[in-house]
């Protein structure tokens, strides 16, 4: 945790010692030994730990603790792969992930990063319309009043005065058929004007391929559209879960270890939403542990 981070905290628990009256009632509020407490308050910290920061951020209400920090796994540096060369040269893709392969907070770290990267995600019974307006209000727009065709000009026109964008739709697969080939017309009006990436799991290849092979109108356009096929992102390992964990605060081999078999599902797969889990579960812990020596400390 950085310095400004940890005086951001600091500032709260004095604030929280003023109101409770004293450091002994404010620390058993937040629930942490006095002798943390005063350590902070004295600015004399130095041997304290990321997980007892975290935790009293949490108990000031500061939520500091849901900080997460991104880390170039498999799955995520392929995902840039393709990202990048939509963005920058106008390409099309279909992209298949895994549920748990850590594709949100790659692209939450992507948007963060890059210009011009213009994100939606889908929603069930989303319709034509709605899906054409969050993709203006993801450029700045507020706006869906018009026809399909209407807004569709109006981000032919938008994305002209923008340098290498990149329009990302996420979760496809929960949307009904006729949103799907709404893609058709999107491609058509943003052809190497505008990267275009397609994302969901294994469920939006099966339902275009299925609708392809079936001869159902127009999926053998999307396909065509996509190169012809969908692209797999590769699913986290056990490597990829131990770089999160480490990115994220984790460092002795035990619970290292612990955290990447946890989060295994089968066949050497891993679950980065229970790496979180597991990760957040092992900080909680350390701080608890951190306060316990802090009190033994000042007995």
């Amino acid at each position: 945790m950085d310095n400004i981070a940890k005086e951001l905290i600091r500032a709260e628990l004095n604030k929280h010692v003023s109101h409770s009256g004293s450091q002994v009632k404010s620390a058993a509020k937040l629930k942490v030994s006095n002798a943390t407490v005063s350590k902070i308050i004295a600015g004399k910290d130095d041997g304290l730990g990321d997980a007892m920061w975290v935790k009293i951020s949490k108990q000031l209400g500061m939520r500091l603790d849901q900080i997460w920090y991104h880390a170039d796994t498999r799955p995520a540096i392929k995902l840039r792969g393709y990202f990048d060369d939509a963005r920058m040269h106008g390409n099309v893709f279909g992209l298949v992930c895994t549920p748990g392969s850590g594709k949100t907070d790659m692209l939450d770290n992507y948007v963060k990063e890059e210009k011009n990267v213009f994100y939606v995600k889908c929603e069930r019974h989303m319709t034509e319309k709605e899906l054409l307006a969050k993709i203006l209000q993801s450029m700045g727009i507020k706006s869906n009043a018009g026809t399909v065709s209407l807004l569709t000009s109006i981000i032919k026109e938008r994305v002209d005065k923008y340098k290498q964008p990149i329009i990302i739709i996420d979760e496809m697969e929960k949307v009904r058929n006729g949103l799907l080939l709404l893609f058709i017309d999107l491609y058509n009006a943003l052809w190497k004007r505008c990267g275009i990436v397609l994302i969901g799991t294994h469920n939006l290849r099966d339902r275009i391929e299925l609708g392809e092979a079936r001869g159902s109108i127009g999926f053998n356009e999307i396909l065509s559209r996509l190169g012809g096929k969908f692209i797999e992102i590769p699913t986290p390992d056990y490597d990829d879960a131990i770089l999160v964990a480490k990115t994220n605060g984790v460092t002795d081999t035990e619970s290292l270890a612990f955290i990447a078999n946890g989060a295994a599902i089968k066949n050497g797969v891993v679950d980065m939403r229970r790496v979180e889990r597991l990760v957040h579960a092992w900080k909680q812990k350390q701080a608890e542990l951190e306060d316990m020596k802090n009190q033994e400390e000042a007995a």
